[in-house]
């Protein structure tokens, strides 16, 4: 979450001239929706004591968004 706010920042107090990426927003967005109910859903299944799909749920769902969250915010920073 730290991340995608940190991604969105530079987008919100942007200079006009500013050229962006029109995708990065919706996807930070959705991202941030995203990741939410992901990590009830591992709280859920780490209090089943569910600790092999604690971890698959975490390598298949929640990384991908956390890589996909850095490669924005790296992309954002190299356009400031």
């Amino acid at each position: 979450m730290e991340d995608t706010h940190r991604a969105m920042s530079p987008l919100i107090f942007c200079l006009p001239n500013f050229q962006r990426d029109p995708a990065i927003m919706p996807t930070l967005l959705t991202i941030q929706r995203a990741l939410p109910p992901q990590l009830k859903a591992i709280t859920t299944l780490a209090t089943a004591g569910d600790w092999r799909a604690v971890h698959l749920r975490l390598a298949n769902q929640v990384r991908p968004l956390e890589s996909l969250t850095s490669a924005l915010s790296r992309k954002l920073t190299a356009g400031q």
